[in-house]
């Protein structure tokens, strides 16, 4: 005969926020210094894939990105789950069922978005360069895409502070220069490449700091994970 053994664990999932804020500054602050000390370049402000094409700073960016991408993923689906909360919860008249479909456009948007982090840092420019760039451009578009519905979807059902929805409004606004960065990185003038990457590193930052800013609402609910051991007392 064989006993249940069931326990529960809750965790609040700021926590993961608090990875992104540390670990992604970390990362690139670290491979941007040592490409300037070990493989440095014409141009004065590098763009992000350069400061992760060498080794060993290539290795750094793998190891620190790919932990991030895992990050966004998770970040999306729990922010996912709020939303569904906040649509069965709402007390006007709204349209559940086109709400709910909404809201799986968006994860997938932000789920997109992260994994393809993990494939800009997999495959460094200089050795994958179709690739890189294919895995970059998902990483801009789906992440605007994200950001950009998951405000829309927010003013619509959630009672977030006017102070955050203007934040959050600002960070899209300001995301908006990956276009020019993508139109400026294939002009030959030293000054273009470093507007350019200017541009880059303001856009991915615009999208890791909304993620961030999803620590309103990360710090109003917990996550219950729960165990079973079926063969735990077995006889």
């Amino acid at each position: 005969m064989a006993v249940p053994l069931t326990t529960s664990t809750i965790i609040n999932p700021t926590f993961l926020l608090w990875i992104i804020v540390i670990l992604v500054p970390v990362t690139l602050i670290t491979t941007y210094t040592m490409t300037d000390e070990l493989h440095p370049d014409s141009q004065i402000i590098p763009f992000i894939s350069s400061s992760i094409n060498n080794a060993p700073e290539s290795c750094i960016g793998s190891f620190g990105l790919s932990i991030a991408s895992f990050i966004m993923v998770l970040v999306s689906l729990i922010k996912y789950l709020i939303i569904k909360d906040n649509i069965i919860n709402f007390e006007g008249e709204i349209n559940q069922e086109s709400k709910m479909k909404f809201n799986k456009f968006i994860t997938s948007m932000g789920v997109i978005s992260g994994l393809s982090l993990n494939g800009v840092a997999s495959f460094q420019y200089k050795n994958a360069s179709v690739p890189h760039l294919i895995f970059a451009a998902l990483f801009f578009i789906c992440g605007f895409i994200f950001i950009l519905t998951q405000t829309i979807i927010d003013d619509q059902i959630s009672n977030n502070p006017n102070r955050i929805k203007n934040i959050r409004k600002f960070l899209i606004l300001i995301c908006c220069l990956f276009v020019p960065y993508v139109i400026l990185q294939f002009i030959q003038n030293p000054i273009a490449k470093n507007i350019s990457a200017i541009f880059e590193i303001t856009s991915a930052s615009c999208i890791f700091i909304y993620m961030v800013s999803f620590f309103f609402e990360f710090s109003k609910v917990n996550l219950n994970i729960e165990f079973s051991n079926h063969n735990f007392g077995k006889l």
